[in-house]
């Protein structure tokens, strides 16, 4: 899906980065492929869309550039309880504690 090389046709020469009309071209290669993906479904889209969003990589901080899978747990921990801190990374936080307690 992300190695979409020449999405509807269009070359990489066609689509200008950050560009309104390739941004569109590109969300909906994106969307078209992943209706063709077993077991996945419109609804199924929505309930992702409607959820926060999972980083990979901290993006602020004394971790900045680190991904959350090498953060350290009490790190994650403390940024769980922050009132102030936005969703997504409290989201992001408490998912990959989970993928540890899963190992």
């Amino acid at each position: 899906m992300l190695g979409e090389i020449e999405p509807f046709g269009f070359t990489r020469a066609e689509l200008p980065s950050h560009a309104a009309a390739s941004d569109c071209i590109v969300t909906a290669a994106i969307f078209h492929r992943l209706l063709k993906t077993e077991g996945v479904t419109f609804a199924l889209m929505k309930q992702w869309s409607a959820e926060p969003a999972l980083f990979t990589v901290m993006n602020f901080g004394k971790h900045a550039g680190t991904r959350y899978d090498q953060i350290p747990a009490d790190y994650l921990e403390w940024m769980i309880k922050q009132h102030d801190m936005d969703e997504s990374k409290k989201f992001s936080a408490r998912y990959w504690l989970d993928k540890r307690a899963e190992k």
